[in-house]
């Protein structure tokens, strides 16, 4: 089938390897390169490519023209493409030194056209549910590092909860900051992090300036025409396939998740002391939806922990235990989420009630005050006091 009439699934949650497969693709086909090759420079050999199909198979790169010259970025900046980063600890700090021990070898090793100030790109695992584009900026002399600053994009907007973990695990001896930037919420849905940071990424890559900031694009959800794009740039069935196996949800079973009810107690807490009113209406379209309307909402809810794994990444586990890496519902999930509802449903009938029943005391109280019998006050003390402990319940 021709990959223009195929339709790009808004629910395909991005890998670390297509992320930088998308670079490497841009890098290759970018007409500011007049023509010219991109090779890339490894640890141990130059090579036309960093992967074998769509599997990377060569984790860090610095990227050369087909000269063997060092490719230079619109702003003069030459780039390391370094793939994922992952959120543990030992990721951070093993893939980003290595990378930085790569320049110093390269400028170790040449006479000439050594490289000064630098970047290097990679997708950063924030989370195992989210993707944020990671950025190191250095400056070298020689082989020393003379100042390295720290960048993290979130796709959410606002700060990353990643930047200050990538900042601790570098280690100590560069003179090390962290750069200022406002992030701009691009992402409209709980799947497009991937997607947008690999465009994102581009905005590094440009040879050219053309007055277009990948970085301040907003997307509508789903990002559906930047992924129908990244069809057509990677154009390998094996991206094809991995988009028609993203499974939206699959997870209805009779196996019961470990700990569920504390599972539940904790998100009915986040959901009720944050006063997430959208939540409860997708908890009570799940209980009430058909098909088509059930999995919108159960994507939904995806957004929802999604957000709360970014926003809370202490409580990683309980999220996990609900959501795989690659976005999927984990055995059991549907079975808690409906519990999750159900009890949502019960405390919200439970509210209608009790206002319904203080509405009744506030009629009775007003019959009293009309009274003139002062033996009336008495009752009308019980009743104010009533609908105090209804309001207090409510």
């Amino acid at each position: 089938m021709s990959k223009e009439k195929i339709v790009a699934n808004p629910q395909f949650y991005y890998r670390g390897n297509d992320i930088v497969k998308l670079w490497e693709q841009y890098l290759k086909t970018n007409q500011g390169n007049q023509g010219q090759a991109i090779k890339f420079l490894t640890a141990e050999d130059t090579v036309g490519t960093m992967f074998n199909g769509l599997t990377q198979v060569k984790e860090i790169a610095i990227v050369l023209n087909e000269d063997d010259t060092i490719y230079k970025n619109k702003e003069g900046v030459s780039i390391t493409l370094c793939g994922e980063v992952n959120y543990e600890d030992n990721d951070i700090a093993q893939k980003i030194n290595t990378a930085l021990e790569q320049l110093k070898k390269y400028n170790n090793s040449h006479e000439k056209n050594k490289i000064t100030d630098h970047i290097i790109i990679f997708p950063y695992h924030a989370g195992p549910l989210h993707w944020n584009l990671g950025q190191i900026v250095l400056t070298l002399d020689e082989d020393i590092i003379q100042n390295l600053k720290i960048a993290v994009y979130e796709p959410f907007g606002g700060k990353s909860v990643a930047e200050d973990k990538i900042f601790k695990q570098i280690i100590d001896v560069y003179n090390k900051e962290t750069l200022k930037i406002e992030n701009v919420k691009q992402q409209n849905d709980y799947a497009s992090c991937g997607a947008i940071t690999a465009e994102d990424g581009k905005e590094f890559l440009k040879r050219d300036e053309d007055g277009n900031n990948l970085l301040q694009k907003v997307y509508s959800s789903g990002a559906k025409e930047l992924r129908q794009n990244h069809i057509q740039e990677i154009n390998l069935d094996a991206f094809l396939e991995a988009q028609s196996l993203n499974e939206i949800y699959e997870a209805k079973g009779d196996k019961k998740i470990d700990h569920q009810t504390d599972i539940i107690k904790f998100l009915e807490n986040i959901i009720n002391t944050n006063d997430y009113n959208w939540v409860k209406n997708v908890l009570e379209n799940i209980l009430s939806s058909q098909d088509d309307i059930l999995r919108d909402n159960f994507n939904l809810f995806k957004q929802f922990i999604v957000r709360q794994s970014v926003s809370d990444p202490d409580n990683l586990d309980k999220f996990q235990a609900i959501l795989k890496n690659n976005l999927e519902f984990q055995e059991g999930a549907i079975d808690l989420i409906n519990e999750l509802a159900k009890n949502t449903q019960k405390l919200v009938n439970l509210k209608h009630s009790q206002k319904s029943l203080s509405t009744d005391l506030l009629e009775e109280a007003a019959f009293f005050v009309l009274l003139p019998n002062p033996t009336k006050f008495v009752l009308l003390q019980k009743t104010l006091g009533n609908i105090k402990d209804g309001v207090q319940k409510y």
